[in-house]
């Protein structure tokens, strides 16, 4: 009888240790549960053509349009680099494949948000994807498909 409690509770205590004991198949009406693998990617975003080595570059990931491109706290990765000179580079490693949007500003003066003048106009430099000069940047003008293991990109900055 106390043979059965244990294997019915699948806990046997031993001095004091408690032990987790489970049936090697699954009981009636329980599937097996399925393993899914998930591709991941890694992204190397790189801004060129640097002009000042004041402050601190911002590379911002954005996975959905709401937020983007200024909201940084509904950014889905922020990293900043503060050691660059002409050119500064981040990597972002293990995403799952999708559409991304990047962008890239240089905080100049270390505030931690991105300086814009009285309509909306960056004040600092920035860069993104898919864009080469002044617009209003939108989440699908700027999103790229990554679906291989590696991508690299080079940005350059549109108001600098």
């Amino acid at each position: 009888m106390k043979s059965n409690v244990l294997k019915t509770a699948g806990l046997a205590l031993i001095s004091g240790v408690s032990l987790m004991s489970f049936n090697a198949r699954p009981s009636k009406g329980v599937e097996k549960e399925e393993v899914v693998a998930v591709n991941t990617t890694t992204l190397k975003v790189t801004v060129k053509d640097i002009k000042s080595k004041e402050g601190t570059m911002f590379f911002v990931l954005w996975t959905r349009k709401d937020g983007f491109p200024s909201e940084l706290d509904k950014a889905y990765k922020i990293e900043k680099v503060k050691d660059f000179s002409t050119s500064a580079s981040h990597t972002f490693k293990n995403l799952p494949y999708g559409d991304y949007a990047v962008a890239v500003f240089q905080d100049k003066d270390n505030n931690g948000e991105l300086e814009k003048n009285f309509i909306g106009i960056p004040r600092e430099p920035i860069a993104m994807t898919n864009m080469t000069g002044m617009g209003k940047p939108s989440f699908k003008k700027c999103t790229i498909t990554l679906n291989s293991p590696e991508k690299n990109i080079t940005l350059g900055f549109i108001n600098d």
